[in-house]
């Protein structure tokens, strides 16, 4: 999968202590299609910003079933194919919180049919998760404008923006 970017404290402008071991985590996204050409959005709306559906491998899970199940959880709509690669963006997370290596990695994918109620963890639940269907353009447009004030948000945004314009360019070739 083709290396679209790193993110870390100094890129972002943060004042942090350089860490020499990071613990490594790896997460499946997707840009997920409906029948209607829309793509999932979820937004924060206790931090105020949006992000792909998709989350952390949970024990032995591969890319496929991390995807699959994250998907389902928070979309509550099954991926029904996986249509090409986007690409992968490291995140190099230096806060009181993570010392993390993220891996992300996302696919285009689609789904059809009526979605299930999502089942959010308790963190989701909490940062007011809410699924939105919204263009591609819509969507870069809106992350495009974000400027969240959360550690997590100032990774997220930028890693969202980089895999919706790949995927853009992907899709325009």
């Amino acid at each position: 999968m083709e290396l679209l970017g790193e993110i870390n404290d100094k890129i972002l402008g943060i004042d942090n202590p350089i860490v020499k071991k990071y613990s490594i985590k790896k997460s499946a996204r997707a840009i997920l299609f409906n029948e209607d050409n829309k793509i999932a959005i979820i937004y924060v709306s206790k931090d105020n910003y949006h992000k792909l559906p998709g989350g952390s491998f949970e024990g032995d899970e591969n890319f496929d079933s991390a995807l699959k199940r994250e998907i389902l959880e928070e979309t509550g709509f099954e991926v029904k194919s996986i249509e090409k690669e986007v690409g992968m963006v490291l995140e190099f997370r230096n806060d009181k919180n993570w010392e993390a290596l993220f891996i992300n990695y996302c696919v285009i994918a689609k789904t059809d049919g009526i979605g299930i109620e999502q089942a959010f963890t308790d963190y989701e639940s909490e940062h007011g998760f809410e699924l939105k269907w919204m263009g591609l353009d819509e969507a870069i447009s809106i992350l495009s404008n974000e400027n969240p004030d959360c550690y997590n948000g100032k990774f997220i945004v930028p890693r969202e923006l980089m895999f919706l314009k790949k995927a853009k360019e992907i899709l325009n070739t």
